[in-house]
């Protein structure tokens, strides 16, 4: 399996080049690697990240420990972290960059990690590789197909970040799940779940940080640790998201989706579209 397998078809179009869901540099979830035998991957993330070894081998090195990764095998490196890793046969891996939102299903979100985690009497490692079973596998393939044609969409990359989770979820103990995603697993998941639960009903970083509990110089900083941005950049890029798709699939008058959004006019309401998505919302619209 070489990654030139994939590279099948362009389907891209300049509409999608265009659109506000094609993907920036800072947003990219997927990227697909090769590395020859002898070579080192820097690790100077600001995002948690699985490595997928798809082929060949490599070595990680974390707290003076060595561990070995072969094909078929995937492993959770936190951000910012201490590991390094060594090719030790020209490998091709795909690496996601988890930062969106972690849910496994409606029934079992993320935090709850976190809590199975709380209630174990044994700490877990900090090095747990899983191995891919058949429908990981069939996944991989898949998405490695999509993304080699050129495929950068952000509703794509959620929505195959999703079909992971659920993956996980279906295939994987809770225990296995636990110690995998342990290095990631602290009061930073319940915070972060706090601001996705809270995120469309807040107008100001101060009612943000009155919710959390925190003065409004600790939640910035707290929330920039977490996320890996500041909050007013955050909750731009999010209230432009909702903007978005609101200007898009109704027919809501702009004065009234200024008035939802709590714009003080029209006006400046167009001036957000326009520094957002670089057209005015009629021609958005339209």
């Amino acid at each position: 399996m070489t990654t030139t397998d994939y590279e099948l078809f362009s389907p891209m179009k300049q509409d999608c080049l265009k659109c506000f869901k094609y993907i920036s540099s800072e947003d990219i979830v997927f990227t697909l690697i090769q590395r020859n035998a002898g070579d080192q991957i820097p690790l100077n993330s600001n995002h948690n990240r699985i490595f997928f070894i798809i082929e060949g081998k490599a070595n990680i090195l974390f707290n003076k420990y060595l561990n070995n990764l072969e094909s078929g095998s995937f492993i959770l490196i936190p951000r910012k972290s201490d590991y390094n890793i060594s090719i030790t046969e020209n490998s091709f891996m795909v690496i996601v960059n988890l930062h969106h939102r972690f849910i496994f299903c409606e029934q079992f979100p993320f935090q709850k990690l976190h809590q199975f985690k709380k209630n174990q009497s044994e700490t877990p490692t900090d090095f747990y590789p899983l191995q891919s079973n058949s429908a990981i596998s069939l996944y991989l393939q898949n998405l490695i197909t999509l993304i080699s044609a050129g495929i950068k969409c952000k509703y794509f990359y959620e929505v195959k970040q999703q079909e992971l989770f659920y993956y996980f979820r279906s295939y994987y103990s809770t225990h296995d799940l636990c110690t995998f995603f342990s290095p990631i697993l602290n009061d930073d998941t319940d915070f972060a779940e706090l601001v996705y639960q809270n995120h469309e009903s807040v107008k100001t970083i101060t009612e943000f940080a009155n919710i959390t509990h925190y003065s409004v110089s600790g939640f910035k900083k707290r929330f920039t640790r977490v996320f890996g941005i500041s909050p007013q950049h955050w909750m731009r890029k999010e209230k432009a998201k909702r903007v978005y798709n609101e200007i898009i699939n109704t027919q809501k008058p702009f004065k009234e989706l200024s008035i939802q959004y709590h714009f003080c006019s029209v006006s400046h309401f167009n001036r957000f579209c326009k520094q957002m998505y670089g057209i005015s919302p009629a021609k958005l619209r339209s």
